[in-house]
Protein backbone atom coordinates (compact mmCIF):
# COMPACT_ATOMS: atom_id res chain seq x y z
CA UNK A 1 0.00 0.00 0.00
CA UNK A 2 1.28 3.36 -0.82
CA UNK A 3 2.01 6.51 1.62
CA UNK A 4 0.09 9.22 1.47
CA UNK A 5 1.75 12.61 2.76
CA UNK A 6 -0.21 12.62 5.74
CA UNK A 7 0.96 9.55 6.37
CA UNK A 8 4.49 10.57 6.07
CA UNK A 9 3.79 13.18 8.84
CA UNK A 10 2.45 10.80 11.51
CA UNK A 11 5.76 9.25 11.46
CA UNK A 12 7.36 10.53 14.67
CA UNK A 13 10.62 9.87 13.13
CA UNK A 14 9.87 11.90 10.01
CA UNK A 15 8.75 15.03 11.15
CA UNK A 16 11.61 15.06 13.57
CA UNK A 17 14.18 15.22 10.97
CA UNK A 18 11.45 17.95 9.39
CA UNK A 19 11.49 19.51 12.90
CA UNK A 20 15.80 19.58 12.55
CA UNK A 21 15.77 20.81 8.64
CA UNK A 22 13.49 24.02 9.87
CA UNK A 23 15.77 24.44 12.67
CA UNK A 24 18.67 24.34 10.59
CA UNK A 25 17.24 26.67 8.06
CA UNK A 26 16.21 29.23 10.80
CA UNK A 27 19.28 29.09 12.16
CA UNK A 28 21.38 29.46 9.15
CA UNK A 29 18.83 32.66 8.26
CA UNK A 30 19.23 34.17 11.56
CA UNK A 31 22.98 34.05 11.09
CA UNK A 32 23.20 35.12 7.42
CA UNK A 33 21.03 38.09 8.77
CA UNK A 34 23.19 39.43 11.67
CA UNK A 35 26.56 37.58 11.28
CA UNK A 36 28.14 39.45 8.38
CA UNK A 37 31.74 40.79 9.66
CA UNK A 38 34.13 39.23 11.75
CA UNK A 39 35.23 41.50 14.78
CA UNK A 40 36.97 40.41 17.94
CA UNK A 41 38.96 37.53 18.58
CA UNK A 42 37.49 36.06 15.00
CA UNK A 43 40.48 38.68 13.77
CA UNK A 44 42.35 38.07 15.96
CA UNK A 45 42.34 34.18 15.10
CA UNK A 46 42.63 35.73 11.52
CA UNK A 47 45.74 37.20 11.49
CA UNK A 48 47.71 34.78 13.58
CA UNK A 49 46.79 32.12 11.42
CA UNK A 50 47.94 34.27 8.35
CA UNK A 51 50.93 35.65 10.30
CA UNK A 52 52.63 31.91 10.36
CA UNK A 53 53.76 30.28 7.66
CA UNK A 54 51.41 26.83 7.94
CA UNK A 55 48.73 25.81 10.40
CA UNK A 56 51.57 23.17 12.04
CA UNK A 57 53.06 26.26 12.65
CA UNK A 58 50.40 28.05 14.28
CA UNK A 59 49.30 25.16 16.32
CA UNK A 60 53.17 24.33 17.63
CA UNK A 61 52.84 27.80 18.61
CA UNK A 62 49.76 27.91 20.32
CA UNK A 63 50.55 24.45 22.30
CA UNK A 64 53.70 26.36 23.64
CA UNK A 65 52.64 29.43 24.87
CA UNK A 66 48.44 29.60 24.89
CA UNK A 67 46.51 26.68 24.45
CA UNK A 68 46.72 22.66 24.87
CA UNK A 69 43.23 22.53 22.96
CA UNK A 70 45.11 21.76 19.85
CA UNK A 71 42.66 20.19 18.07
CA UNK A 72 39.84 22.86 18.45
CA UNK A 73 42.19 25.29 17.78
CA UNK A 74 42.92 23.65 14.06
CA UNK A 75 39.36 23.93 13.42
CA UNK A 76 39.07 27.38 14.65
CA UNK A 77 41.65 27.99 12.19
CA UNK A 78 40.31 26.38 9.39
CA UNK A 79 37.08 28.57 9.44
CA UNK A 80 38.67 31.82 10.67
CA UNK A 81 40.48 31.72 6.89
CA UNK A 82 37.06 30.02 4.99
CA UNK A 83 34.42 32.59 3.58
CA UNK A 84 31.69 33.38 6.79
CA UNK A 85 29.13 31.45 4.55
CA UNK A 86 30.42 27.95 5.11
CA UNK A 87 30.74 28.67 9.40
CA UNK A 88 27.39 29.80 9.20
CA UNK A 89 25.92 26.61 7.39
CA UNK A 90 28.70 24.43 9.69
CA UNK A 91 27.54 26.27 13.23
CA UNK A 92 24.03 26.06 12.29
CA UNK A 93 24.07 22.21 11.43
CA UNK A 94 26.68 22.29 14.77
CA UNK A 95 23.47 23.93 16.57
CA UNK A 96 20.64 21.55 14.77
CA UNK A 97 23.31 18.19 15.66
CA UNK A 98 22.82 19.29 19.60
CA UNK A 99 18.96 19.28 19.62
CA UNK A 100 19.23 15.68 17.38
CA UNK A 101 21.17 14.02 20.64
CA UNK A 102 19.41 15.86 23.40
CA UNK A 103 16.26 14.20 21.71
CA UNK A 104 18.68 11.09 20.89
CA UNK A 105 19.74 10.68 24.61
CA UNK A 106 16.66 11.16 26.41
CA UNK A 107 15.24 8.09 24.12
CA UNK A 108 12.45 8.72 21.99
CA UNK A 109 10.78 11.94 22.68
CA UNK A 110 7.69 12.99 21.69
CA UNK A 111 6.89 15.64 18.95
CA UNK A 112 5.90 18.12 21.63
CA UNK A 113 9.11 17.31 23.19
CA UNK A 114 11.44 17.61 20.12
CA UNK A 115 9.47 20.64 19.04
CA UNK A 116 10.45 22.32 22.81
CA UNK A 117 14.44 21.46 22.69
CA UNK A 118 14.47 23.09 19.21
CA UNK A 119 12.65 26.30 20.39
CA UNK A 120 15.03 26.40 23.80
CA UNK A 121 17.80 26.02 21.54
CA UNK A 122 16.89 29.12 19.23
CA UNK A 123 16.24 30.77 22.95
CA UNK A 124 20.18 30.13 23.80
CA UNK A 125 21.78 33.55 24.50
CA UNK A 126 23.52 34.33 21.22
CA UNK A 127 25.41 37.12 22.89
CA UNK A 128 27.13 33.75 25.40
CA UNK A 129 27.88 31.88 21.51
CA UNK A 130 29.14 35.13 20.35
CA UNK A 131 30.73 37.20 23.50
CA UNK A 132 34.50 37.67 21.73
CA UNK A 133 33.36 36.33 18.13
CA UNK A 134 31.12 33.73 16.78
CA UNK A 135 34.07 31.76 15.69
CA UNK A 136 36.29 31.60 18.16
CA UNK A 137 33.81 31.45 21.01
CA UNK A 138 31.19 29.75 18.93
CA UNK A 139 33.83 26.55 18.11
CA UNK A 140 35.25 26.40 21.33
CA UNK A 141 32.50 26.35 23.53
CA UNK A 142 29.85 24.31 21.04
CA UNK A 143 32.41 21.72 19.35
CA UNK A 144 33.37 20.20 23.03
CA UNK A 145 29.81 19.91 24.27
CA UNK A 146 28.78 18.36 20.98
CA UNK A 147 31.85 15.72 21.41
CA UNK A 148 30.59 14.91 24.99
CA UNK A 149 27.49 14.51 24.03
CA UNK A 150 28.47 11.80 20.65
CA UNK A 151 30.49 10.56 23.37
CA UNK A 152 28.38 9.41 25.97
CA UNK A 153 25.18 8.35 23.73
CA UNK A 154 26.33 4.77 22.80
CA UNK A 155 26.86 4.23 26.34
CA UNK A 156 23.48 5.45 27.47
CA UNK A 157 22.14 3.25 24.76
CA UNK A 158 24.13 0.17 26.51
CA UNK A 159 22.35 1.10 29.67
CA UNK A 160 19.55 1.06 28.44
CA UNK A 161 19.66 -1.54 26.55
CA UNK A 162 18.85 0.32 22.79
CA UNK A 163 20.80 -1.11 19.82
CA UNK A 164 23.57 1.39 18.74
CA UNK A 165 23.97 1.55 15.11
CA UNK A 166 27.48 1.72 13.25
CA UNK A 167 27.29 5.50 12.38
CA UNK A 168 27.40 5.82 16.60
CA UNK A 169 30.51 3.99 17.08
CA UNK A 170 31.64 6.21 14.32
CA UNK A 171 30.91 9.07 15.64
CA UNK A 172 31.68 8.09 19.55
CA UNK A 173 35.35 8.02 18.72
CA UNK A 174 35.06 11.19 16.82
CA UNK A 175 33.24 12.48 19.80
CA UNK A 176 34.98 11.76 22.53
CA UNK A 177 38.56 12.95 20.97
CA UNK A 178 36.62 16.28 20.58
CA UNK A 179 35.66 16.76 24.11
CA UNK A 180 38.87 15.10 25.74
CA UNK A 181 40.61 18.55 24.26
CA UNK A 182 38.47 20.90 26.43
CA UNK A 183 39.59 20.83 29.67
CA UNK A 184 35.64 21.22 31.08
CA UNK A 185 34.32 18.48 29.08
CA UNK A 186 37.39 16.23 29.34
CA UNK A 187 36.59 16.00 32.96
CA UNK A 188 32.98 15.64 32.57
CA UNK A 189 33.40 12.66 29.95
CA UNK A 190 35.70 11.20 32.16
CA UNK A 191 33.67 11.18 35.26
CA UNK A 192 30.47 10.33 33.60
CA UNK A 193 31.89 7.55 31.45
CA UNK A 194 34.04 6.00 34.06
CA UNK A 195 31.02 5.96 36.49
CA UNK A 196 28.64 4.82 33.27
CA UNK A 197 31.33 1.96 32.53
CA UNK A 198 31.52 0.93 36.54
CA UNK A 199 27.68 0.73 36.29
CA UNK A 200 27.76 -1.06 33.01
CA UNK A 201 30.40 -4.09 34.23
CA UNK A 202 27.72 -4.08 37.75
CA UNK A 203 25.10 -5.12 35.54
CA UNK A 204 27.87 -7.87 33.67
CA UNK A 205 27.84 -5.73 30.22
CA UNK A 206 30.22 -4.45 28.02
CA UNK A 207 31.96 -1.24 28.97
CA UNK A 208 33.22 0.97 26.18
CA UNK A 209 36.62 2.58 27.61
CA UNK A 210 37.61 4.62 24.75
CA UNK A 211 36.14 7.74 26.04
CA UNK A 212 37.87 7.25 29.94
CA UNK A 213 41.20 6.56 28.52
CA UNK A 214 40.84 9.84 26.16
CA UNK A 215 39.35 11.97 28.86
CA UNK A 216 41.87 11.18 31.11
CA UNK A 217 44.81 11.78 28.52
CA UNK A 218 43.01 15.04 27.57
CA UNK A 219 42.98 15.87 31.32
CA UNK A 220 47.08 15.31 31.64
CA UNK A 221 47.76 16.95 28.28
CA UNK A 222 45.90 19.79 29.20
CA UNK A 223 47.62 19.69 32.92
CA UNK A 224 50.99 19.43 31.07
CA UNK A 225 51.11 21.79 28.19
CA UNK A 226 53.26 24.68 28.85
CA UNK A 227 51.23 27.06 27.02
CA UNK A 228 47.83 26.79 29.78
CA UNK A 229 50.75 27.28 32.67
CA UNK A 230 51.87 30.66 30.38
CA UNK A 231 48.07 31.76 29.62
CA UNK A 232 47.80 30.91 33.47
CA UNK A 233 50.34 33.20 34.85
CA UNK A 234 49.61 36.27 32.46
CA UNK A 235 45.70 35.92 33.55
CA UNK A 236 46.44 36.34 36.85
CA UNK A 237 48.72 38.88 36.50
CA UNK A 238 46.23 41.14 34.25
CA UNK A 239 43.17 40.03 36.08
CA UNK A 240 43.51 38.06 39.54
CA UNK A 241 47.18 39.59 41.37
CA UNK A 242 45.50 38.53 44.37
CA UNK A 243 45.36 35.45 43.43
CA UNK A 244 49.05 34.11 44.71
CA UNK A 245 48.00 34.61 48.10
CA UNK A 246 44.98 32.81 48.35
CA UNK A 247 44.28 29.81 50.89
CA UNK A 248 42.89 26.70 49.55
CA UNK A 249 39.69 27.61 51.36
CA UNK A 250 39.93 31.56 49.83
CA UNK A 251 39.65 29.50 45.95
CA UNK A 252 36.56 27.22 47.37
CA UNK A 253 34.60 30.33 49.13
CA UNK A 254 35.48 32.84 45.94
CA UNK A 255 34.57 29.65 43.54
CA UNK A 256 31.35 29.25 45.13
CA UNK A 257 30.66 33.15 45.67
CA UNK A 258 30.96 33.55 41.93
CA UNK A 259 30.04 30.68 40.53
CA UNK A 260 26.34 30.93 42.53
CA UNK A 261 26.04 34.83 42.14
CA UNK A 262 26.79 34.64 38.60
CA UNK A 263 24.26 31.61 37.82
CA UNK A 264 21.22 33.14 39.92
CA UNK A 265 22.00 37.20 39.10
CA UNK A 266 22.84 37.16 35.24
CA UNK A 267 19.91 37.63 33.65
CA UNK A 268 20.01 35.55 30.34
CA UNK A 269 20.75 32.22 32.81
CA UNK A 270 18.61 33.57 35.37
CA UNK A 271 15.17 33.41 33.33
CA UNK A 272 16.46 29.24 32.37
CA UNK A 273 16.26 28.21 35.95
CA UNK A 274 12.80 30.24 36.56
CA UNK A 275 11.68 28.03 33.41
CA UNK A 276 12.79 24.93 34.65
CA UNK A 277 11.28 25.56 38.59
CA UNK A 278 7.96 27.12 36.60
CA UNK A 279 7.76 23.71 35.13
CA UNK A 280 8.38 21.48 38.32
CA UNK A 281 5.68 23.19 39.47
CA UNK A 282 3.40 22.63 36.81
CA UNK A 283 4.48 19.26 36.48
CA UNK A 284 3.69 18.87 40.90
CA UNK A 285 0.84 21.05 41.13
CA UNK A 286 -1.12 18.17 42.55
CA UNK A 287 1.34 17.44 44.93
CA UNK A 288 1.48 19.42 47.94
CA UNK A 289 4.64 18.93 49.26
CA UNK A 290 6.59 19.24 45.84
CA UNK A 291 4.41 22.22 44.86
CA UNK A 292 5.67 24.05 48.63
CA UNK A 293 9.32 23.18 47.63
CA UNK A 294 9.06 24.21 44.03
CA UNK A 295 7.13 27.63 45.24
CA UNK A 296 10.04 28.26 47.70
CA UNK A 297 12.83 27.97 45.48
CA UNK A 298 10.91 29.95 42.70
CA UNK A 299 10.99 32.86 45.72
CA UNK A 300 14.26 32.91 46.10
CA UNK A 301 15.66 33.06 42.88
CA UNK A 302 13.20 36.16 42.38
CA UNK A 303 14.62 37.76 45.69
CA UNK A 304 18.14 37.47 44.70
CA UNK A 305 16.88 39.23 41.63
CA UNK A 306 14.86 41.54 43.40
CA UNK A 307 17.81 43.08 45.72
CA UNK A 308 19.70 42.97 42.71
CA UNK A 309 17.87 45.36 40.79
CA UNK A 310 16.16 47.41 43.79
CA UNK A 311 19.37 47.81 46.57
CA UNK A 312 22.42 47.89 43.68
CA UNK A 313 24.73 49.93 46.17
CA UNK A 314 23.81 47.67 48.80
CA UNK A 315 24.26 43.93 46.85
CA UNK A 316 24.72 44.14 43.55
CA UNK A 317 27.83 42.38 42.46
CA UNK A 318 29.15 41.95 38.88
CA UNK A 319 30.24 39.50 37.04
CA UNK A 320 34.14 39.61 38.08
CA UNK A 321 32.72 39.94 42.13
CA UNK A 322 35.19 38.05 44.55
CA UNK A 323 34.07 37.23 47.77
CA UNK A 324 35.58 39.70 50.64
CA UNK A 325 33.71 38.77 53.86
CA UNK A 326 31.59 41.87 53.94
CA UNK A 327 28.02 42.09 55.27
CA UNK A 328 26.56 42.68 51.98
CA UNK A 329 28.56 39.38 50.64
CA UNK A 330 27.56 37.26 53.70
CA UNK A 331 23.69 38.13 52.68
CA UNK A 332 24.16 37.22 49.92
CA UNK A 333 26.31 34.00 49.91
CA UNK A 334 23.88 32.66 52.60
CA UNK A 335 20.93 33.29 49.90
CA UNK A 336 22.83 32.06 47.01
CA UNK A 337 23.41 28.66 48.77
CA UNK A 338 19.98 28.62 50.18
CA UNK A 339 18.77 28.67 46.64
CA UNK A 340 21.17 26.41 44.68
CA UNK A 341 20.35 23.40 47.56
CA UNK A 342 16.79 24.18 47.30
CA UNK A 343 16.41 23.69 43.46
CA UNK A 344 18.75 21.01 43.53
CA UNK A 345 16.11 19.46 45.92
CA UNK A 346 13.40 20.53 43.68
CA UNK A 347 14.94 19.22 40.40
CA UNK A 348 15.54 15.93 42.44
CA UNK A 349 12.21 15.48 43.66
CA UNK A 350 10.53 16.69 40.33
CA UNK A 351 11.04 13.18 39.07
CA UNK A 352 9.33 10.10 39.89
CA UNK A 353 12.51 7.53 39.00
CA UNK A 354 15.15 8.16 41.23
CA UNK A 355 17.64 7.00 38.39
CA UNK A 356 16.15 10.07 36.88
CA UNK A 357 16.27 12.73 39.63
CA UNK A 358 20.28 11.59 39.93
CA UNK A 359 20.94 11.84 36.69
CA UNK A 360 19.55 14.91 36.28
CA UNK A 361 20.61 16.59 39.28
CA UNK A 362 23.86 15.68 38.44
CA UNK A 363 23.92 17.15 35.15
CA UNK A 364 22.57 20.84 36.78
CA UNK A 365 25.86 20.24 39.15
CA UNK A 366 27.73 19.63 36.54
CA UNK A 367 26.61 23.12 34.49
CA UNK A 368 27.25 25.14 38.29
CA UNK A 369 30.74 23.75 38.18
CA UNK A 370 31.41 24.90 34.85
CA UNK A 371 31.27 28.63 37.25
CA UNK A 372 32.31 27.52 40.36
CA UNK A 373 36.21 26.70 38.95
CA UNK A 374 36.96 30.35 39.00
CA UNK A 375 38.20 29.51 42.34
CA UNK A 376 40.91 27.18 40.74
CA UNK A 377 41.09 28.79 37.23
CA UNK A 378 41.09 32.32 37.30
CA UNK A 379 41.23 32.28 33.73
CA UNK A 380 37.65 31.95 33.87
CA UNK A 381 37.45 35.55 33.92
CA UNK A 382 38.77 36.26 31.06
CA UNK A 383 36.39 33.76 29.52
CA UNK A 384 34.22 36.43 30.64
CA UNK A 385 30.01 35.09 29.49
CA UNK A 386 31.45 32.32 27.22
CA UNK A 387 31.13 30.17 30.54
CA UNK A 388 27.99 30.42 31.38
CA UNK A 389 27.19 28.25 28.20
CA UNK A 390 27.75 25.30 29.75
CA UNK A 391 25.33 25.90 32.80
CA UNK A 392 22.36 26.35 30.15
CA UNK A 393 23.50 23.39 27.97
CA UNK A 394 22.51 21.66 31.22
CA UNK A 395 19.78 23.35 32.41
CA UNK A 396 18.03 22.90 28.77
CA UNK A 397 19.04 19.08 29.23
CA UNK A 398 16.97 19.37 33.00
CA UNK A 399 13.47 21.00 31.40
CA UNK A 400 14.04 18.61 28.34
CA UNK A 401 13.62 15.72 30.64
CA UNK A 402 11.31 17.57 33.12
CA UNK A 403 8.99 18.22 29.87
CA UNK A 404 8.99 14.38 28.91
CA UNK A 405 8.02 12.89 32.51
CA UNK A 406 4.91 16.21 32.76
CA UNK A 407 1.90 14.48 31.58
CA UNK A 408 -0.92 17.34 31.40
CA UNK A 409 -4.49 16.36 33.36
CA UNK A 410 -5.78 19.09 34.33
CA UNK A 411 -6.11 23.24 33.72
CA UNK A 412 -4.33 24.16 37.08
CA UNK A 413 -1.37 22.80 35.14
CA UNK A 414 -1.85 25.62 32.47
CA UNK A 415 -1.35 28.35 34.88
CA UNK A 416 2.28 28.16 35.29
CA UNK A 417 2.82 28.06 30.94
CA UNK A 418 1.76 32.01 31.46
CA UNK A 419 4.42 33.00 32.97
CA UNK A 420 6.74 31.13 31.19
CA UNK A 421 5.35 32.23 27.91
CA UNK A 422 6.42 36.01 29.14
CA UNK A 423 10.31 34.57 29.74
CA UNK A 424 10.41 32.74 26.12
CA UNK A 425 8.93 36.05 24.44
CA UNK A 426 11.86 38.08 26.82
CA UNK A 427 14.39 35.55 25.40
CA UNK A 428 13.67 35.55 22.03
CA UNK A 429 13.26 39.85 21.89
CA UNK A 430 17.42 39.69 23.72
CA UNK A 431 18.00 37.23 20.66
CA UNK A 432 16.31 39.50 18.33
CA UNK A 433 17.95 42.74 19.44
CA UNK A 434 21.44 41.24 19.52
CA UNK A 435 21.43 39.89 16.26
CA UNK A 436 20.14 43.87 15.31
CA UNK A 437 22.87 45.44 16.66
CA UNK A 438 25.24 42.70 16.06
CA UNK A 439 24.05 43.59 11.63
CA UNK A 440 24.25 47.39 12.19
CA UNK A 441 28.41 46.75 13.41
CA UNK A 442 28.03 47.47 16.95
CA UNK A 443 30.34 44.56 17.94
CA UNK A 444 33.17 46.19 15.63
Amino acid sequence: MKKTVCDAFNNQAFTSYVINIVFFIAYFLILTYGYTYRFRDDIIFLNMTTNQSSIMAYLFDRYATWSSRILIEAIVAVFSMLPLSLFRLFFSFLMTQLCWYYCRIQGSPSLVHTLIIHVLFLLFPLFYLSDTGFISTGLFYVLPFWGLLIGLLPLVNQLKNRTNKKINWILYFLGATVASNFEMTAVLLFSLSFLLNIYLLILRKRPFIYASITSFAGIIFSITCPGNKIRTAIEIEKNLPEYSTWSYSDKIINGIFHGLLSSYTISEVKFFIIAMLLLIIAKNVDNISKLIIATISLFLVLLLSFLDQIFPEIFTQNFHSLYEGTVSDNIYLCLLLLAFFSCITTLYISFDIIKDSIIYSLIYLAGACSCFIIGFSPTIIASGYRVFNFMIFGIIFCIAGIIKSTVIINKKQIIPFIPMGLIVMRMAIMNIQYIENLRLGSMK
